[in-house]
């Protein structure tokens, strides 16, 4: 996964599972019975049904009451319930730093229960994992737990399961797999899953159109309250898509969510009223409901309330409808209130703001990791949807870095390296807005910063450090160092590093560091193995051309298309160039066309604005219909492997230990190591076994990794690996 965003931080303390037994008030009784006789676990059950008010109504004191006596004895689940309710403030005084504290305490007993198969602990496990709340992130354990939750028939789990497969950046995503996670969910009546299917269905993504399906998934979420639905359910009954058309009903369904201050169905009921659209043309109402749209920023209500207010004759009117707004008052339903926070981009801002107050806390108390994570978002301001969160404040960042360098924190000496690089400016009260220098660009002053950085593990200040040594920027001209540095960040897990060093041996670095070949190469495929997409394209190209390696253009293909994806003009150019004249594979114009026309419109290729017009001339009119809407539809996929870092030989023992009980995370992890050569020597026979085991336990990557390994194995190596598998028994298991 990619480095996730401080907007998601806390996403996962608002993602709890209700639930999933139907719940009567005799049940109820007992429960309420054994919770008094001091039972945990009942405590916990109970303080869930009556947070989710099932068999009684919602009641958060009763939660507060009975989650506090099960997490008294240290009943995980339970902690993490109160850690939510704190964060967010529901039944209790917000206490967003107590929340946090809360919710890092129950990880231990989370990690206990998700060993013992409980779902629930496995996912809510998985998301402190892939979130983290500023510590333990880890996101293939996470994906790990999230999957074991959804294969249990969690629903949550599925939902979110789902959601990551779609949202995966280091390949395509698997929509069929979204869809067939979707549709478990949507069976155990979670909404949110509900609607996200209806969308995939009316649009036949990851599977066949069917608008009839969509309506009915629909109408199930609407039916339970959730505002999204009821809008996008009242917009089919109008258009007639999978059900008769009905504008009296439409109608009805987009009221509801309105109510519950829904931002589209607000806007849309101003049309209604202003275009007699199913109803009378009503100016005043429609001025209302432009006016409700307009206080959710929607530009396109304001212009169109100034053509109704035209149209309004009386006077008086207006001043009604300005009062009328002014005293309305959402009326969310209990499943819009959980859906906008819980799932991805739903009540971001606010999480955001949660967030921010919790790290401010924890600086003020003197926090150095959440003192970094501030002096960063203070440079260039943090935002989310256009709305500020945290303001950007240069001064604000620089008292934090001195602070962290203070206290000896390599995030303090790295960012006033950076400052030192680049400057730094404040902008003065004064109209004029000009501004105050705070640091002038300082090349050895740089170098000091950076080189504390580096020497505390940073791997951006040992590449930053190496490139100094290697071009005399604020030290002396030093090949050896600069070498030293680059093979640092490398060991370090920073492809970048091995990318340098490739460099240094492809035309030597003075009498210090000769050039090699061999040596370039090896260190180039290492970087573009690891997923670096300069290395890809440099790979590619060398392999197109045949300079300074054997030339194998079919080779060269796979390379430049692995750089393109991941967003590369330059890459995306040679593809396009290449599907074209066919070198390398078949000619596949379509293809082509989608290339020159990324990297031509989204990063202004002059090269590929001139191919552009070549290949237009290869294709008809459909043909460039079609790879026009594939270019729309892409999304770079950066490559992120998970195992990059030199871990050292007593860390590679243990890896190999929990990979031999049978532990899929282990099996992943051990088999990159042995396929890139880090700490291990480089060996695809292994590299496959484990990849291969991995891959068979659900590992989310090694089916890939595990393939990739196979297109480079000799025949002999083929059969060793398949007898390595066969042979695979899990430590422990009998013989």
């Amino acid at each position: 996964m990619k480095d996730l965003k401080p907007i998601r931080i806390l996403m996962m303390c608002l993602m709890a599972c209700a639930l999933c037994w139907p719940l009567t008030a005799e049940d109820f009784v007992t429960l309420k019975k054994k919770a008094a006789d001091g039972d945990v676990e009942a405590q916990y059950q109970l303080a869930e049904v009556s947070f989710w008010g099932q068999g009684t109504p919602i009641d958060h004191n009763a939660t507060l009451k009975w989650a506090g006596k099960a997490a008294e004895q240290e009943h995980a689940l339970a902690m993490h319930r109160l850690a939510v309710m704190y964060m967010l403030g529901q039944g209790v005084e917000q206490d967003v730093l107590s929340g946090i504290q809360l919710m890092e305490s129950a990880v231990p007993g989370l990690r206990k229960l998700a060993a013992t198969n409980n779902a629930d602990a496995q996912f809510k496990l998985g998301l402190v994992l892939l979130y983290g709340t500023g510590s333990n992130i880890d996101s293939n354990a996470a994906l790990e737990l999230i999957s074991a939750a959804a294969k249990a028939g969690n629903p949550m789990a599925q939902f979110v399961f789902g959601d990551l497969i779609l949202r995966d950046n280091r390949k395509e995503p698997d929509l069929k797999a979204t869809r067939a996670w979707f549709l478990k969910a949507a069976q155990q009546g979670l909404p949110r899953a509900q609607l996200k299917l209806a969308a995939m269905m009316l649009e036949g993504v990851g599977g066949p159109r069917d608008e009839v399906g969509a309506s009915t998934w629909l109408r199930k979420a609407a039916d339970q309250g959730h505002a999204n639905a009821q809008y996008f359910y009242g917009q089919i009954l109008g258009e007639g898509k999978g059900v008769p058309r009905n504008a009296k009903t439409s109608i009805e369904w987009i009221r509801k969510s309105a109510m519950q201050g829904f931002p589209a169905a607000l806007f849309k009921l101003g049309q209604i009223y202003h275009r007699g659209i199913g109803v009378k043309q009503d100016p005043k109402e429609a001025y209302f409901w432009y006016s409700l749209a307009v206080r959710q920023g929607n530009e396109l209500a304001a212009q169109l309330r100034s053509e109704v207010i035209r149209k309004i004759t009386n006077s008086s009117d207006i001043p009604a409808a300005r009062k009328r707004a002014a005293s309305f008052r959402t009326q969310p339903t209990e499943t819009t209130r959980r859906s906008h926070l819980g799932i991805p981009g739903g009540g971001e801002l606010m999480l955001i703001t949660i967030m921010v107050d919790g790290q401010k806390l924890k600086a003020k108390a003197g926090d150095l990791d959440a003192m970094a994570r501030l002096c960063g978002w203070y440079i260039e301001g943090l935002k989310i949807n256009e709305r500020v969160a945290v303001e950007k404040s240069p001064r604000k960042s620089l008292e934090l870095a001195r602070k962290l360098a203070e206290a000896d924190h390599v995030s303090g000496y790295w960012q006033m390296g950076v400052f030192y690089t680049y400057g730094l400016k404040a902008a003065l009260r004064e109209p004029d807005k000009n501004h105050e220098i705070l640091i002038k660009p300082d090349p050895a002053k740089r170098f000091e910063w950076l080189l504390k950085a580096a020497e505390k593990g940073k791997t951006e200040a040992q590449l930053a450090i190496g490139q100094c040594f290697e071009g005399a920027t604020g030290t002396k001209l030093d090949y050896k160092k600069s070498m030293h540095w680059y093979r640092k960040a490398f060991d370090q897990g920073d492809r970048r590093g091995a990318h340098a060093i490739s460099m240094m041996y492809r035309t030597g670095r003075g009498k210090e560091i000769s050039k090699d070949l061999e040596k370039w190469e090896y260190w180039l495929r290492k970087s573009a193995d690891l997923g670096f997409a300069m290395a890809q394209h440099e790979l590619g190209v060398a392999l197109y051309s045949g300079e300074d390696i054997k030339k194998d253009q079919k080779e060269a293909r796979v390379w430049m298309l692995r750089a393109a994806r991941q967003g590369m003009a330059k890459a995306q150019h040679g593809i396009a160039v290449m599907l074209t004249d066919g070198d390398g594979g078949p000619q596949d114009p379509i293809q082509a066309f989608k290339w020159s026309f990324l990297a031509a419109t989204r990063a202004k290729y002059r090269d590929a604005e001139i191919m552009l017009n070549v290949i237009v001339k290869k294709i008809t009119p459909a043909q460039q219909r079609e790879a026009i809407a594939l270019a729309r539809a892409f999304v770079p996929r950066p490559e992120r492997p998970s195992v990059l870092k030199s871990l050292g030989k007593a860390d590679v023992k243990q890896l190999t230990a929990e990979a031999n009980k049978g532990k899929a995370v282990a099996q992943y992890d051990l088999g990159r190591l042995y396929a890139i050569g880090v700490d291990v020597e480089a060996d695809r026979v292994q590299a496959y076994k484990w990849l291969y085991l991995a891959d068979q336990q659900g590992h989310p990557n090694a089916g890939q990794a595990c393939l990739d390994v196979l297109k480079k194995m000799s025949s002999a190596e083929k059969r060793a690996g398949l007898k390595a598998v066969l042979a695979f028994k899990p430590a422990g298991a009998p013989k």
